[in-house]
């Protein structure tokens, strides 16, 4: 009976394995994957720029918003100064308010025991 062994020989090289890569310029693949990702780019761009971002509902024109800041603007102010001096002049206390019981510290009793 013949009992194959392993051989422990080295195989010999394959000449396959040390081929040269094929020259290929660098610069122009390089140049045509910088394209490529502009135009991908551009095209993300041109897909959602009619969609409204995350977090609004609609997208607002300038022109509204211009106009509607021009002729606010004073009303805006009076509005806000009105708040203030009403917030100031407040002689009495508000109806809401239960007058039985005290406010100070010295209107508080401590139980006895």
């Amino acid at each position: 009976m013949n009992i194959p062994f392993p051989t422990l020989m080295p195989r010999l090289v394959d000449t396959k394995w040390f081929k040269a890569d094929s020259p290929c310029d660098e610069e122009a693949e390089l140049t045509s994957l910088e394209q490529e990702h502009q135009y991908n780019l551009t095209s993300v761009i041109q897909k959602f720029t009619k969609r409204a971002p995350i977090g609004k509902t609609e997208p607002e024109t300038m022109e509204e918003e211009a106009e509607s800041d021009e002729g606010n603007e004073e009303s805006e102010d009076t509005e806000e100064s009105h708040d203030e001096d009403e917030e100031l002049r407040a002689p009495y206390s508000p109806s809401h308010n239960n007058n039985e019981i005290g406010d100070s510290v010295d209107d508080l009793q401590l139980p006895e025991e």
